[in-house]
């Protein structure tokens, strides 16, 4: 009998430290949660519900998701039809992502804090920071900073989009190293320039007064440009409704808007500047 109580004992004892323990267990994930995981549950994602401002001249498109991060930056994430065009400048490189940033860094101590409004757009407020607020379209402390949001589904020529892509002036440059923008050009400029010499030697003012070339407007990714191509009544049969441009149009703000040049594998398309906040092709 005294072999049982024992035993008896022993079972009870250990079923005590093991509901102690459970017990125990149970309360430490919600007394010890990180602090990750807080910051994870408070942070909120938000959805733009009109086209909204970035920067001088960029604008996010509906549907584009943005979240604050911190205390000084803000993440986007645009939608599948869209990419942003980022370049580093130091290394010379550029890369498409859906994703980028948008960093408030103040110049003294303290901090700056982004904001939006639905309005103005995004941009800077001081919060604590003692000297000036500067807002600059990269995320964390990476070196890519958006030039320009591009229009994936127009990935070949096009006359016409139901979408204008945005870019800086930088941006503009950086467009046509993308390697399908390249190719899709190369490939047009061949077929179109198969039987007639293309007019390598001839500046912009002398393709457009001349009586065998024309410029035309076209699209890639959205982006607007204009193309050299052969004058011929059945050119429209390729493209479709074409516009033809004789220079660049300043819509608003100051002056400096003209005609750039872009060249690749012997041939060259025109493109607007920006010397002014909205420069187009006309």
């Amino acid at each position: 009998m005294k072999v049982l109580n024992l035993k008896a004992v022993s079972v009870i004892s250990l079923f005590i430290f093991v509901l102690l323990g459970v017990t125990r267990c149970n309360k430490h994930p919600e007394a010890e949660m990180s602090s990750l995981e807080k910051s994870k549950e408070s942070k909120v994602v938000h959805v733009l519900e009109k086209p909204t401002p970035f920067l001088d001249r960029i604008i996010l498109p509906v549907g584009t998701q943005w979240e604050k991060i911190n205390d000084s930056e803000i993440v986007f994430t645009l939608p599948d039809d869209f990419r942003f065009l980022l370049v580093d400048s130091k290394s010379q490189t550029f890369r498409i992502d859906r994703v980028g940033g948008y960093r408030c860094d103040c110049s003294a101590g303290g901090g700056c804090i982004p904001f939006h409004n639905s309005e103005l757009g995004f941009g800077c407020l001081h919060g604590n920071c003692s000297g000036t607020c500067e807002g600059k379209p990269t995320k964390g402390d990476e070196k890519y900073s958006i030039e320009g949001i591009i229009y994936i589904p127009n990935n070949e020529l096009a006359s016409e989009v139901p979408y204008k892509a945005q870019l800086t002036g930088l941006g503009k440059e950086w467009f046509f190293n993308i390697p399908e923008v390249k190719q899709e050009i190369v490939n047009s400029y061949q077929f179109l320039f198969k039987h007639i010499p293309f007019p390598h030697n001839m500046n912009v003012e002398q393709i457009i007064q001349s009586p065998d070339y024309d410029l035309v407007k076209v699209y890639m990714y959205g982006v607007e440009f204009a193309m050299v191509v052969p004058r011929d009544k059945n050119f429209e049969k390729y493209l479709g409704r074409i516009e033809k441009p004789t220079g660049c149009d300043c819509k608003s703000g100051d002056s400096g808007c003209e005609f750039r040049k872009a060249g690749m594998l012997g041939y060259k398309v025109y493109y607007c500047t920006e010397g002014c906040s909205s420069c187009e092709l006309k």
